[in-house]
């Protein structure tokens, strides 16, 4: 089995997915029509795919490290996996996700306090939310995404042991094969888009973007695997081209279908031709080497990538209190966005979540 790894370059793709989603939401819920709808900015009004994106990277990383704990030659952490992988998780995920769920109920819509609080409370809690509806995106509407990635955790700890003796092509079938099968179930079941987008937060409709980056995982710690993974001139370029080339295909099925919501192949397919795609992004990220003044100019961008989850969590709350000033145009409304969104994140990473989760190591560690 490869030596265990730590993949840097990926923080540089959570930086560049999260400010990504707070643009596109930016646009979305300011209907900014002005905002261009042709060249490269145009990935910005779909820029809903990068949470796509963001479960790819979650199915590597969360594969990588409760495979190495399983294979560990540690006997504490080969013993204890289903341990340091639930303290780890819950040490990254819990803080923040509970602090600005309680800002975003205090401070964003406090009306809440007397509209089923208990009922909202308690499938927040236990990441429930994206199953109702008028649930989702109650108290703070990203948190949706949290639940599926979650979901996918406790799948993880149930049956990882089986999931890493399995045949690859047999994990690609119940992944992408469920995920066709259920998104193909409820097209023919719901009529409208906002039902059919929301029962696809469901588990069960991203399952394939959790799997081509967990298969991803699997394929590194294969004998095999560390060669795709190598930093070479012909790796580098053929995973950037396929990716490129694949990612190209999604876009041009995305907007030169007329109904997306209204059309069965593009919603049970296209989420997973978007996976493929962001999974050859992040071998490309991962067999990168990025060193000398290249790696100083991107130290702002990797740093991004360190505080992101933080920009997902903070910025709707904090759109939300912008947009109760008028008069201002969008691209500075925007901009001052971004500037506390990243400020916020910053701060609480640094004095919030980065104390908590050196704690739990040090627990870890003692224990």
């Amino acid at each position: 089995m490869p030596i265990r790894k730590y993949f840097d370059n990926i923080n540089l793709l959570r930086g560049f997915a999260v400010i990504t989603v707070v643009i596109y939401h930016f646009i979305e819920i300011n209907k900014w029509q002005e905002f261009p709808t042709s060249g490269l900015l145009l990935w910005f009004r779909a820029g809903w795919m990068a949470v796509d994106l963001f479960f790819v990277i979650s199915g590597f990383v969360v594969g990588l490290a409760i495979f190495f704990d399983i294979n560990s030659t540690d006997k504490l952490s080969k013993n204890n996996y289903r341990k340091l992988f639930l303290i780890n998780r819950f040490a990254r995920i819990i803080p923040l996700y509970l602090l600005t769920l309680s800002i975003s109920l205090i401070f964003i819509n406090p009306n809440l306090i007397f509209d089923h609080l208990l009922k909202n409370i308690f499938l927040h809690v236990f990441f429930l939310q994206n199953l109702f509806p008028e649930y989702r995106g109650a108290l703070n509407g990203v948190t949706w995404s949290l639940a599926p990635e979650v979901q996918f955790y406790l799948f993880l700890l149930l049956f990882a042991p089986f999931l890493l003796r399995v045949k690859i092509i047999y994990l690609a079938i119940m992944f992408i094969g469920g995920a066709w099968f259920f998104r193909g179930g409820l097209f023919s079941q719901l009529t409208t888009a906002s039902s059919l987008w929301g029962a696809s937060t469901n588990i069960f409709g991203v399952i394939d973007e959790f799997g081509v980056g967990f298969i991803l995982s699997r394929i590194y710690c294969t004998p095999w695997g560390e060669k795709l993974f190598k930093s070479n001139p012909i790796n580098l370029a053929l995973w950037l081209f396929l990716s490129l080339v694949v990612g190209y295909i999604c876009q041009s099925i995305y907007w030169n279908v007329p109904d997306y919501y209204g059309s069965i192949n593009p919603y049970t397919f296209l989420k997973t031709l978007l996976a493929i795609s962001f999974g050859l992004l992040v071998l490309f990220f991962c067999s990168l080497r990025v060193t000398g003044i290249y790696r100083i100019a991107l130290v702002p961008f990797y740093y991004l990538g360190t505080i992101s989850y933080g920009i997902y969590l903070w910025h709707l709350p904090i759109l939300a209190s912008i947009n109760r000033v008028v008069g201002v145009p969008p691209i500075y409304q925007l901009a001052i966005l971004l500037i506390i969104s990243i400020l916020a994140a910053s701060i609480s990473w640094h004095f919030f979540e980065k104390p908590i989760i050196d704690k739990c190591r040090k627990f870890q560690k003692s224990h």
